[in-house]
């Protein structure tokens, strides 16, 4: 099962882990009513979202999810977007510049 925010620009770039074509396979899932195939059969990735993972570590005060990221537990620094430094340097700065701040005038 797929499921996915259907704006490409934010997902699109995790099939690599995946090791699939999310266009393509939303593609031939949404010109069919078949049920679409297995890309990776027998292996199973879980794909930790930088941007949203944090976030809501953050607003949960989740520690665990802060060290996964911290020690690079199982690989997660992967899943960060260094392949655009732009939305990388925004995404920082919204996660820790802003939300700190946000936290400090409370």
């Amino acid at each position: 099962m797929i499921e996915a925010d259907l704006r490409p620009n934010f997902w699109v770039p995790y099939g690599r882990f995946a090791n699939a074509d999310f266009a393509e396979a939303i593609k031939i899932f949404s010109g069919s009513r078949t049920t679409p195939m297995d890309l990776t059969p027998g292996k199973r990735v879980k794909v930790a979202l930088f941007y949203r993972d944090l976030i809501r570590a953050f607003n949960k005060k989740d520690v665990k999810t802060f060290a996964k990221w911290l020690f690079n537990y199982k690989g997660f620094w992967r899943f960060i977007p260094t392949y655009d430094k732009k939305l990388f340097k925004r995404l920082l700065k919204e996660l820790f510049v802003k939300k700190v701040l946000k936290r400090l005038s409370v």
